[in-house]
């Protein structure tokens, strides 16, 4: 049974002319069982985004795809059945879409028409959803590393955090915390020493993925903070996966980081860990005070890709848009790609 029941007016902050429009149901969260998670301060926000791009010259474009991603549906989000958002609506030519296991949802359109060079292209989307402020109870967290290890192989084989890491600062590092703390405050000294580590920069130019890279330069965004510590919690065995959805920040999303690449607009990267006890549980690696409270504008998006794709058939081939560094610094693409993320925000 629920703890409470709740109705979010439907409000619509934005219009798209000539949209296609989805709308979910409302409903009670929070079953009545003890949680692992204390939840506190909701807030409704209202997005929308919008992608722009344009065929390049001398490049012969059959095909276009373009995706959305939607919020995951959580306890809290008061609302049924598929994705985590109502008021859903986006432009022309698009439709809805989940993935095999039907929990991560997302928008689709594809076109095969005006795909000469110079043609513009924007697709647009915008939907309603309820966050909330969210910390792991520590007394939930599960307390040794004998549950740890409990953990069957394959489940943390399957996880990103599975796998002991090569790089000996970071495995030296890893098993120096373990060996003084619990696997709950080692998840929070690793989140210290990656906050103190790395310097927040997110116009370097190599991958998340480039370990090490990462710990040369000792500088980079949220997805090489969570990198770095899915790679310490590979040394203690520590499942972790990594989430993608909205740091919701700058209403415009025309911020610094839009500056630095075009499609860096209230989006951020953060991770889960498995703990025993709680269940997957996020967690904020090197963000500033207690890595396992996550604000309400911290919102968790389809994991299947970050909060957009776009795949063109080009000169015969499937493949990405292009990110080159420019000279004065920055990121520009090949198809001149903007992806924007708006949003206006009520507390309940």
């Amino acid at each position: 049974m629920c703890g409470f029941l709740m109705v979010v007016a439907i409000r619509r902050a934005f219009a798209i002319p000539g949209i296609w429009f989805v709308t979910g149901g409302l409903s009670c969260c929070f079953a009545g069982k003890e949680t692992a998670i204390s939840t506190s301060d909701p807030v409704v926000y209202d997005v929308r985004m919008t992608t722009t791009l344009k065929i390049p010259g001398a490049t012969k474009v059959e095909r276009l795809e373009v995706k959305h991603a939607l919020p995951d549906r959580r306890t809290w989000s008061l609302f049924t059945g598929g994705a985590g958002a109502t008021d859903i609506q986006f432009s022309s030519g698009g439709r809805m879409e989940s993935v095999a296991d039907g929990k991560a949802h997302h928008i689709r359109w594809e076109t095969r028409d005006r795909l000469r060079s110079g043609e513009v292209h924007r697709f647009l989307s915008q939907f309603q959803i309820r966050s909330v402020q969210r910390v792991l109870l520590p007394g939930r967290a599960g307390n040794s590393w004998e549950e740890i290890g409990a953990i069957p192989a394959t489940f943390k084989l399957s996880s990103e955090g599975g796998r002991d890491t090569t790089h000996p600062t970071l495995k030296k590092r890893a098993e120096l915390i373990r060996k003084g703390a619990s696997p709950y405050d080692a998840i929070i000294e690793f989140s210290k020493w990656i906050e103190n580590y790395m310097q927040d920069d997110a116009s370097v130019n190599f991958t998340t993925s480039n370990v090490k890279a990462i710990m040369i330069q000792q500088a980079g965004h949220s997805g090489h903070r969570a990198k770095l510590f899915s790679e310490l919690c590979g040394v203690v065995g520590i499942p972790v996966r990594t989430i993608w959805g909205f740091n919701l920040q700058e209403e415009d999303g025309r911020d610094s980081l839009h500056r630095i690449r075009a499609d860096y607009t209230n989006s951020y990267t953060w991770v889960e860990v498995y703990l025993p006890e709680a269940g997957w549980v996020e967690v904020d690696p090197g963000g500033e005070g207690n890595p396992f409270s996550i604000p309400p504008n911290f919102i968790r998006n389809n994991s299947e890709f970050p909060n957009y794709s776009i795949l063109v058939r080009a000169n015969g081939k499937e493949r990405q848009p292009e990110w080159v560094t420019r000279e004065k610094g920055g990121f520009s693409s090949d198809f001149s790609v903007e992806h924007i993320v708006e949003f206006r925000a009520t507390a309940e």
